[in-house]
Formats: structure tokens, sequence, C-alpha cells
């Protein structure tokens, strides 16, 4: 092999690595940016909206919450910083990674919104279970003398009851 087609060879190997470097570094953009619509999802968005009742209306391009995702995320996307500073660039990116987060695979608010509602109902139990022991003798560490664990959903159910019964005993006598 000549000199000079080894110079070529070796400057087309580099430009491939370049080339491949460039492709990685966009994926991890991309990335970065789908986690931080991740974490708009879960910290912002959950505020406002905790349930999508219609999906496919809810998460298209041009909705009420495209909108605001542009709105809030905008200055937050790396890609829309590298990137060219014209409008255009800025709305198809946009567009872009917001069907890239509601692509079938990833799901981003989806799983984002049900993983926090998961989050919010585990909290309010463990709340619940650490309030819900009554009667417990502080003086007998591991033994209780009356270890009752009632919901508050269930007394106030008997509460109900019992004042209907009592609704109903003086509309007999009346």
């Amino acid at each position: 092999m000549s000199a000079r087609r080894q110079t070529q060879a070796n400057e087309n190997v580099v430009n491939g690595m370049m080339a491949t470097t460039s492709a990685d570094s966009t994926v991890m953009v991309r990335k970065e940016d789908l986690a931080v619509i991740t974490k708009w999802v879960k910290h912002d968005l959950f505020d406002k909206v905790m349930f999508l009742y219609n999906r496919s209306e809810d998460l298209k391009v041009n909705n009420p919450l495209y909108h605001k995702f542009v709105k809030e995320c905008s200055d937050k996307l790396i890609g829309l910083k590298n990137g060219d500073d014209s409008d255009r660039y800025k709305s198809l990116y946009c567009q872009a990674l917001w069907m890239e987060a509601n692509a079938k695979k990833n799901r981003l608010i989806d799983n984002g919104l049900a993983s926090r509602r998961s989050s919010v109902y585990a909290g309010m139990q463990n709340r619940f279970n650490g309030k819900s022991s009554l009667f417990t003798n502080p003086f007998l560490p591991n033994k209780n003398l009356f270890y009752v664990r009632l919901s508050y959903g269930l007394i106030v159910a008997f509460l109900l009851f019992a004042i209907q019964i009592y609704a109903l005993g003086v509309l007999c006598r009346a």
C-alpha cells in the first residue's frame, strides 16, 4: 500500500470515529433531554395533571400539555442549546422529543405520572400505618396491651352507621 493510500485510510478511520463520536453525543443529549422530560412530569406536571383521561388526545402535539412542556422545559433542554437558534429548529426538535417520549416503547408521560401516583399512595399508606396503632403501652417495649389497627375509613363508616341508626330510631318514634 502506498503512503498516500495509507494516510487516506487513516483519515477515513478518524472521520468514521468522529462521526461515531458525534452520533454517540447526539444520543446522549437526547437521553438527557428525555430525563429532563421525566423529571418535569414527576415534579411539575403531576401537580396540575394527575391522570390522562384520553391518552391519544392529551398527548398530541399542539395540545395544552405539549405547549406546557415547551413553555416550561425549553430552557432546560440541552439539544436546543446545542442546535440552531432558529424557531423552526426549536419547534421541530421539541416535537420530535415529545413524540419520542410518548412512543410505545418509552411512554415517559404515562409512566412518570403512574410512578408519582404510586409514591404518593405509598406515602399516604405509610403515614396512615404510623398513626393507626392505638392503645399501646409505652412501658412495655414490645408487648402492647391492645394493639388495634383500625382504619380511619372503618371508624368513619361505623360512626355514620351509628348516626343513621340513631336517626332512624328518632324518625320511627315521631
